[in-house]
């Protein structure tokens, strides 16, 4: 997988968790200290915890 891959499926699941930008931006300043600089093994470790978590609307 590459960079943009792995953007475009943290996208998707942003969207999927129904989070906000202002969510995703506090989250990422707290375990990474901002967006902008993330390596590749920090995206795909932030890619790892969104898949993680409960979708929501799937009722879990």
């Amino acid at each position: 997988m590459n960079f943009s891959e792995v953007i475009a499926q943290i996208h998707v699941e942003i969207q999927q968790l129904g989070w906000t930008t202002d969510q995703v931006r506090e989250l990422l300043k707290k375990n990474y200290r901002g967006r902008t600089l993330l390596t590749e093994v920090q995206l795909l470790d932030f890619l790892q915890y969104l898949q993680s978590q409960p979708d929501l609307r799937a009722g879990f």
